[in-house]
């Protein structure tokens, strides 16, 4: 099948599920793969050009190309000239989808400078943010301190194991957004199904993890000193911990910082939404409850399931949503 010379319809990819201690079956039966009762599938990496874990095109005539070798091919007309302009042909986020059957770690993730002084020129930081999907009764996420904490207060209940007790713990529901810059200190709760966008990172560094021992019967490993200098103390508690927000309609910018921003879109009324694109940035979709249709005019209709992700090139200036469903929309 010839490849296109220009991008004119949604670019779907092969998620790629990552199995992990805390983990479960939630994720594969939502995209209706079948798996085991007991399968650790923590995370889908919808999106990303990460070396070793890149994105590969599912379908059309593009199908069986990374999402690299697409950034390569047609540049701006993917990503966007913003895009381009502040970050060459790399494509700048990585989206997952997170079902915590099991606590993860209490963590950190550095800025953008710590991330280079600790690991090298060429590490990036992580500024994060979820969007609730589901719940099981329950449920936690823990972010920010709970009061102003100095590095001394830290390191105490570092080495006494408590450290959970100085986070500030909300109770999650679905359709709630949570924003945590790089330094944040955190943790997923179990029972938690989420929308992860995050910078095009991969460094987290675990400051306690409730004791567990991997596969081979060895403590998972820590990084407390990493984690010390990356930890955001000069926050006041109220800022630290993001209160969660919930929309009952359709709202732009609804988290928004400077390495992305996200659009939630409600379609539940099943009125179609018109989007307009400038050409400054590629849009990403994603069906977080119910079934999206999206149309380009002239081209052809994808349907997203709950939990499915695509991502609709910067050249397609224009586009139509329907439900009903809600989405989120993230551009930069």
């Amino acid at each position: 099948m010839a490849q296109p010379s220009t991008l004119t319809a949604p670019l779907t990819f092969v998620p790629r599920y990552k199995e992990v201690i805390w983990g479960g079956s939630l994720i594969p039966r939502l995209k209706g793969d079948t798996v085991a009762d007991d399968a650790r599938v923590g995370e889908s990496w919808e999106i990303s050009a990460m070396p070793g874990h890149e994105s590969v095109v599912d379908r059309g005539p593009l199908r069986g190309l990374t999402l690299p070798e697409l950034c390569g091919r047609y540049g701006e007309a993917l990503l966007g000239r913003r895009v381009v302009e502040r970050y060459g042909c790399r494509f700048p986020l990585l989206v997952k989808l997170i079902d915590a059957h099991n606590d993860l770690s209490v963590q950190v993730h550095p800025d953008d400078a710590t991330a280079r002084r600790l690991s090298g020129p060429g590490a990036r930081g992580k500024s994060e943010m979820w969007y609730v999907i589901d719940t099981l009764p329950g449920a936690r996420i823990y972010s920010g301190f709970k009061d102003v904490t100095d590095e001394d207060a830290f390191m105490r209940h570092v080495a006494d194991r408590t450290l959970l007790d100085l986070v500030s713990a909300h109770d999650s529901a679905p359709g709630q957004f949570y924003f945590l810059p790089a330094g944040t200190i955190h943790c997923i709760g179990t029972g938690n199904l989420l929308a992860e966008i995050q910078q095009e990172s991969d460094i987290t560094y675990r400051l306690y993890d409730f004791d567990r021992r991997d596969a081979d019967g060895n403590l998972r490993q820590l990084h407390i000193e990493q984690g010390r200098q990356s930890v955001d103390f000069g926050t006041p508690s109220w800022r630290n911990a993001p209160t969660a927000r919930v929309y009952d309609r359709s709202t732009e910018g609804a988290v928004s910082c400077d390495s992305f921003t996200a659009d939630y879109i409600d379609l539940t009324d099943r009125m179609p939404v018109t989007v307009d694109n400038d050409g400054e940035s590629f849009h990403i979709l994603m069906a977080v409850d119910g079934m999206l249709t999206v149309g380009v005019p002239g081209g052809e209709t994808l349907t997203l399931g709950m939990g499915h992700t695509a991502l609709m090139p910067a050249s397609v200036a224009r586009y139509a949503l329907s439900g009903p469903a809600k989405a989120l929309k993230i551009r930069l």
